[in-house]
């Protein structure tokens, strides 16, 4: 995965619970601050520029003096706000770090290391004024007073631009397109921003030295970029509903409704974050919590999705409480205005038909085949899992990308049950959570005849949509840089690969041949930051490929760059410890970039891979499909971004209720049908 923004996002990183925002007469808009801890307020204040808008932030309901603030003395505050080169500042609040900055303004912390050559992010102090955008170009700004923190900006133009080069697309430029409006369904999403910050301009196909607006800032009391929040609705026949608050989250719900049923006696495991999404209309996780729809109801019970089976020990004495369940479907019961916060549940029970094999054996096929990414299927509840697994199977998909990273419970809507990282406090600190859970989607794979390849990190993880212990230790540039790090990253490929599966036979992972295709390192390597190590990757490929036995079926793979020109690196074709290059773009580009790829890939003697690529809304269908169909021409095996439930529209996901999902049958057959340039352990 790569760049992702949070409606518009081939992975959306952040939280459940970070926020949403509106502006109302008042000129204030609140954002939910990340993880749901507290509001933010940032003030849009008058200004003497017409047009033109202030930020100030404040604690919502806080005191909003200096009370207990001090300067960071490596800082110095009247220079910074003075500088004429800096267009937007910002002054530190107590709770801030440089990522929750980063994400309130939609750029990457890479962007405010830059800005700010002083800043020191592990000892961020409130008060300090750091600046978050840097005038660009023919930029018109207000330098604010001395005594002063804040800033004015005029509405509707471009702050950078950027000359095309000879791989760019619209598609991919938008990944690094960002903008003042806060990234949320209030808003309209970055497509659509980058298509109003460049009128006119010819995508199709986008000359190169072409001149393209990256950053835009737009008047956000403008209706053009506004769009009108659709308030959730139960389903017709519910029996049970919640009356949403300002604060309320979907874990939330979702412990509603586990607890709904418990209390009326009936089996709660049934209940899942999709189904949440079956028993309402309209119903978006992305956005909450939010002020936005504060009052409307959701539907935490419904007696035709929700099974009302006993509770396999029931009582007597829990069977009095059944009757809030068992209304009319024309009835509703007293809505239920507060639930405990859901916690992260256990690791799914051990299947029934566990595999226990002590050898496997690896059969290669001169045939291309099909895979598919769902980054964190093994974090998703058994029943979700199972569906998944049984339709990629009965699609005739043959391996599937899972990363090792933190996520969120409910992300993306999903029936996510939440895991932190392999590392997420403390580097070199390991908590197998998340590869217990690995160890389990790897025996329900094996049963269906499909394969993993496993991403051992992920950049995105470095400080840019989630902090994970490296971020917080090394900081981006440092983790690829620093002799440590590099060091501590590894030591971590060295515990992943030694963890033993005990549902098969107790056999290193580096062992597993018959159900790992592929390792990689990391997803997308540097991407959108610096090129700031040309051996990295190589080296960590180097050390994943000590751990494997000589006569191993599992491939070595990069782990992909943010387009064509970045997964096809010099340092990536020339490495002798890679045995797969991974691809991916957004750009729609596979018809003519995909052959170039492949010559370089067999000049070198490696194998070529297209792992990632995708489209959303109305061009879903036909953009996977000519995708495909490129990398089917030129026998090269195909992973589209991304397999989920519930499949979203409007982004990358789909599943079985998607349009896309009955052209799969035929474009996988064509692919295992297809004569491919190498052999592959499928």
């Amino acid at each position: 995965m790569r760049w992702c923004q949070t409606t518009n996002s081939r992975r959306t990183r952040t939280s459940p619970t970070a926020g949403a925002a509106a502006i109302g007469h008042s000129g204030i808009f609140t954002m939910s601050a990340i993880g749901g801890a507290c509001l933010l307020a940032l003030a849009l204040s008058a200004s003497p520029l017409a047009g033109a808008y202030t930020f100030k932030e404040s604690s919502a309901g806080a005191d909003t003096g200096h009370r207990g603030r001090h300067l960071n003395p490596k800082l110095d505050k009247s220079s910074l706000q003075n500088s004429l080169d800096c267009q937007l500042r910002y002054e530190v609040m107590d709770s801030d770090t440089c990522t929750s900055i980063a994400y309130k303004f939609n750029v990457p912390v890479a962007t405010l290391l830059s800005n700010n050559d002083r800043i020191d992010c592990a000892n961020l102090v409130a008060g300090e004024i750091i600046c978050v955008l840097k005038t660009m170009g023919n930029t018109s700004t207000t330098t604010p007073s001395s005594n002063s923190t804040n800033t004015t900006v005029a509405y509707n133009q471009c702050t950078r631009s950027y000359s095309a080069m000879a791989l760019d697309s619209c598609l991919s430029l938008t990944g690094n397109f960002t903008s003042n409006l806060p990234k949320n369904a209030s808003f309209v999403t970055i497509s659509t921003q980058f298509s109003m910050a460049n009128p006119g301009l010819n995508c199709v196909p986008l000359a190169e030295n072409t001149s393209v607006c990256l950053n835009y800032i737009f008047d956000p009391s403008d209706q053009a970029v506004r769009v009108t929040i659709k308030l959730p609705t139960p389903q017709e026949g519910c029996s049970t509903v919640y009356k949403l608050s300002q604060n309320t989250t979907c874990e939330m719900l979702f412990a509603a409704a586990k607890d709904n049923l418990n209390r009326a006696g009936f089996d709660s495991s049934s209940v899942s974050m999709s189904t949440l999404y079956q028993m309402n209309h309209n119903l978006n996780c992305n956005i909450l919590p939010t002020s936005l729809v504060v009052g409307a109801e959701v539907c935490i019970d419904h007696p035709i999705t929700i099974q009302h089976r006993p509770k396999p020990s029931s009582s007597s004495s829990s069977s009095s409480s059944s009757s809030s369940s068992a209304t009319s479907s024309s009835e509703s019961s007293p809505p239920i205005t507060e639930a405990p916060v859901a916690t992260t549940e256990a690791a799914p029970p051990t299947p029934t038909s566990t595999v226990d094999e002590s050898t496997s054996f690896v059969s290669y096929s001169s045939q291309s085949f099909a895979g598919v990414n769902s980054y964190f299927l093994h974090v998703l509840s058994d029943s979700d899992q199972n569906k998944i697994l049984d339709a990629l199977a009965a699609a005739n998909f043959k391996v599937i990308r899972i990363f090792i990273s933190h996520v969120w419970v409910g992300a993306k809507g999903s029936s996510s049950r939440g895991v932190d990282d392999l590392e997420q406090n403390k580097v070199g600190d390991y908590d197998d959570t998340v590869l217990s859970l690995v160890d389990e989607l790897m025996v329900r794979c094996k049963s269906r005849g499909l394969k993993l390849t496993i991403a051992l990190h992920d950049r995105y993880s470095l400080g840019f949509w989630d902090t994970d212990a490296y971020a917080t230790q090394y900081g981006a540039t440092a983790f690829y840089t620093s002799s440590d790090a590099q060091n501590a990253m590894d030591n971590r490929i060295r515990h992943i690969l030694s963890h033993r599966n005990p549902k098969l036979g107790n056999r290193k992972w580096s062992e597993l041949s018959d159900v790992v295709f592929s390792f990689q390192p990391e997803n997308e390597s540097q991407g959108h930051m610096d090129w700031v190590s040309s051996d990295w990757m190589c080296n960590r490929c180097r050390t994943i490929k000590s751990m494997l036995p000589s006569s191993t079926g599992i491939l070595v793979s990069t782990g992909g760059g943010t387009d064509f020109s970045q997964s096809m690196r010099s340092e990536y074709v020339n490495c002798d410890a890679i045995d797969l290059l991974s691809i991916h773009s957004y750009g729609n580009d596979a018809s003519w970039a995909l052959a170039d790829a492949v010559a370089k890939a067999q000049a070198a003697g490696k194998r070529v891979i297209y792992e990632e690529f995708g489209n959303t809304g109305g061009g879903k269908t036909s953009g996977i499909q000519n995708e495909a169909a490129a990398a089917n021409k030129l026998g090269v095996p195909w992973f589209p971004w991304e397999v989920m439930i519930p499949s979203q529209y409007d982004d990358y996901e789909f599943f079985t209720d998607s349009d896309i999902w009955w052209s799969f049958s035929s474009m996988t057959s064509s692919a295992v049908g297809t004569q491919s340039k190498w052999s592959w352990p499928v």
